[in-house]
């Protein structure tokens, strides 16, 4: 899955790439260029400054975030890290680190049994030979939880669930349309944010589920936001430099 939509990607953003090159305009023998990158000393990710040019022929759209039903808690898909321990093992983004209970974990082995109760676990230390896993992102935080209960039967590597409340109790989840959603290449999700006039900026959001051509978020923007629709991977291949 995760190669066929590496291959995906790298394919619009060569098209993107394409595009944007379309844009530039000839000017006394050299060219104007289509976008120009501004580092965020904030949130240290460029925002894209179009010119006016390259925005309309890219299309640019852009649509308000819009929320709907409530979200109690966030469930991060992790693995077992040591078996005889009863250590598990995830990553969450630091956005969502923010916005969760940690100190309130339970581990489930079925994210889809509504009988899993779960088992309780404590955040605990990592292992001392602990390495970055090859999904794990920079701006991810790796926690670990000891299951407090004995005499599980775990096996090194075993798929489970966290499930941790939302630290300010019950949250609106957030609701975009999927083509706002662009995914990095180890599986990270983010939308273009619109800033300022033809200023667009990528911001990192945690993808709850998809229904149709919406995407629904535990995390990211807050309702209102304008978010590009149209253009999204182009605006990417300018900010990361991926497809030239």
């Amino acid at each position: 899955m995760k190669t066929t939509k590496r291959i995906v990607l790298a394919a619009l953003l060569i098209f993107a790439a394409a595009v944007l090159a379309a844009c530039r305009t000839p000017e006394s023998g050299g060219h104007e260029e289509p976008y120009e990158l501004v580092e965020n000393a904030q949130t240290g990710y460029n925002e894209v400054v179009l010119t006016e040019k390259a925005a309309e022929r890219l299309g640019i759209d852009t649509v308000a975030i819009s929320e709907g039903g409530t979200i109690e808690a966030q469930t991060i898909r992790g693995e077992v890290a040591d078996s005889t321990a009863g250590k598990v093992r995830v990553s969450l983004n630091k956005q969502l680190l923010d916005q969760v209970d940690t100190n309130n974990a339970l581990v489930l082995f079925d994210d889809d049994d509504d009988s899993d109760d779960g088992l309780m676990a404590e955040l605990s230390e990592g292992p001392d030979d602990e390495e970055d896993e090859p999904g794990d992102d920079d701006d991810d935080e790796v926690l670990f939880f000891d299951i407090n209960e004995a005499g599980q039967s775990l096996a090194q590597g075993q798929a489970v669930f966290v499930k941790l409340p939302m630290a300010a109790g019950a949250v609106k989840e957030l609701i975009v349309p999927y083509s706002a959603v662009i995914y990095g290449l180890n599986g990270e999700t983010w939308v273009y944010v619109n800033t300022a006039p033809l200023t667009y900026m990528r911001q990192e959001i945690t993808v709850e589920h998809i229904d149709g051509g919406d995407a629904y978020l535990s995390s990211g923007p807050p309702a209102g936001t304008a978010i590009v629709t149209v253009g999204v991977a182009e605006l990417f291949g300018a900010d990361t430099g991926v497809g030239k």
